[in-house]
């Protein structure tokens, strides 16, 4: 069931993750384009400020989802009830913590936009992004946090894509028809609004929750703790636009952001394809399965490390020629910063290669035992972005957010050595020098496949196609010479998938 359940994770991701890179590419080009940079760049000062209170949830949120999972590896409906209604009344009293922030953080952006701006709109941009807030944590979460830990991810990660392919829809057409950009905005968070009333609705039909039963005290008693986790998440994922909105311009957010969407992606790809594997691991952690928690484990480094592989050389050869092509239609000269955008790919290869060992970790629960590993490095990412933002400017906060990734993933690494999995970190380290070694590879001998001048998008995807098939190859190759036991793991684990399909449509 694990198994399979991951299959239908990895599928419908792989599915959602192509859909959010299109929307993530399209909806910011046409919004850059039609409303301009300085506009654009508000937008997602708004967003990331407003996001903060996110930190909320923080404390709940991966507690939550580690005290579903045993509820739920033993059917037991009362406890998980007892969960869920403790989620439910802690969301609640967080939304209405939000109101305050919310008018202050509007106050703020209407005393200090330009004159270029018109103060009405900030306003507006302020309650409509304000409403997703409010609804996400007073109405979705709970029922989100349970449909991961049941490992069911494929039931929003399809229901998000269908609603972003319909808001793309619609601000393509509204913004043909010149439609006002704070209209815009507001029925694009309205569109938004499906996917958890859905949620909401197949949780009442496949979980028969007791809403009268007392709430579970005891699944909040790590909070805290896990509160100094999501700050290091949200940190890594928004410091650095924070540090531009408060110490740089508008224009420069808009940069970030254009790069950041593009290089994030990768690691949310990899994401993807391993989505479920948090859940999977808790069930094993559940039900004391060590020997299959550490042989999954290595499957599960090899895979991502592979992946890794493949995605972050082709990007580091593609990256800027993307970038041209995709601000071709408005002044980019700015934009195109080959050294920011290579510490950002970096930055986001140490976050990927954290992946495997947050996930034991979270599963595991282990949020007070790790929370100064999280304390670290969101102090870290302070200093540093500010320390270099002023000398450096955008490069500067990318370096902060690389130092802050590299430090808590080797402190993961070495956290596992005598807890939860007991191994060496040398394990770790040699499949992630097997991985830079890879990449440096790749890049050299990529270098010298004759490839046309890249001067439009179809020229870039021949490119990145022949510079992937590359990739791929010596990747398998690396993997088959230096992990040949992970690699024929995960062979059988999609020989035994497809067995099982088989078995069940002869049954049919």
């Amino acid at each position: 069931m694990r198994s399979k359940r991951a299959l239908y994770n990895a599928l419908a991701m792989i599915f959602g993750q192509l859909v959010t890179i299109l929307c993530g590419l399209v909806v910011p080009k046409i919004s850059i384009e039609y409303f301009g940079s300085n506009i654009y760049g508000m937008l997602v000062s708004i967003g990331s400020v407003m996001s903060i209170i996110a930190l909320g949830e923080a404390g709940v949120g991966g507690v939550i989802r580690a005290a579903y999972y045993k509820p739920l590896a033993e059917n037991d409906n009362k406890k998980l009830s007892a969960v869920w209604m403790s989620a439910r009344k802690y969301f609640t009293v967080l939304a209405f913590i939000f109101i305050p922030y919310m008018i202050g953080v509007t106050a703020y952006f209407t005393h200090t936009v330009g004159f270029e701006i018109n103060k009405g709109m900030v306003i507006a941009f302020c309650l409509i992004v304000s409403v997703q807030y409010f609804m996400q944590y007073f109405y979705s979460l709970p029922n989100m946090l349970l449909i991961y830990a049941a490992q069911k991810n494929y039931i929003p990660t399809l229901a998000n894509a269908i609603v972003a392919l319909l808001n793309m829809g619609i601000i393509v057409a509204m913004v043909r028809i010149n439609a006002e950009i704070v209209l815009i905005k507001a029925v694009s968070i309205s569109v938004y609004m499906l996917t958890p009333i859905y949620i909401g609705m197949y949780i009442a039909r496949h979980y028969q929750l007791d809403h009268r039963i007392a709430p579970d005290k005891t699944a909040l008693a790590q909070k805290w703790d896990g509160l100094g986790h999501h700050i290091a998440y949200y940190i890594n994922n928004n410091i650095d636009v924070l540090t531009l909105t408060f110490l740089s311009t508008s224009t420069m957010v808009s940069i970030y952001s254009v790069y950041h969407f593009v290089v994030a992606s990768l690691s949310q790809i990899i994401s993807t394809v391993t989505n479920g594997a948090d859940a999977a691991f808790g069930d094993m952690i559940a039900k004391n399965e060590e020997d299959a928690l550490r042989r999954n484990l290595a499957i599960y480094e090899t895979m991502v490390f592979g992946i890794s592989s493949v995605l972050f050389s082709v990007a580091i050869l593609t990256l800027i020629p993307f970038i041209k092509l995709y601000t071709s239609n408005f002044e980019n000269s700015a934009y195109i910063n080959p050294t920011f955008g290579f510490i950002l790919l970096a930055s986001q290869v140490a976050n990927t290669i954290r992946i495997p060992y947050h996930y034991i970790i979270t599963a595991a629960g282990h949020f007070r035992q790790t929370k100064k590993y999280a304390y670290a490095e969101a102090i870290l990412n302070v200093v540093v972005s500010v320390v270099l933002v002023f000398k450096l400017g955008i490069v500067g906060v990318a370096i902060g957010t690389l130092v802050a990734m590299t430090y808590r993933t080797a402190c993961y690494i070495g956290y596992l050595e005598n807890n939860l999995i007991y191994r060496s970190p040398w394990i770790a380290i040699r499949k992630i020098i097997i991985m830079v070694t890879t990449i440096t590879i790749i890049m050299g001998i990529a270098r010298f496949v004759p490839v046309f001048n890249i001067t439009k998008f179809i020229h870039w995807t021949l490119a990145a196609m022949i510079y992937t098939l590359i990739a791929i190859f010596i990747t398998l190759v690396s993997t088959f010479v230096f992990s040949k036991k992970d690699l024929m793991g995960m062979v059988n684990i999609v020989k035994r998938l497809l067995a099982r399909k088989k078995i069940q449509r002869g049954q049919h």
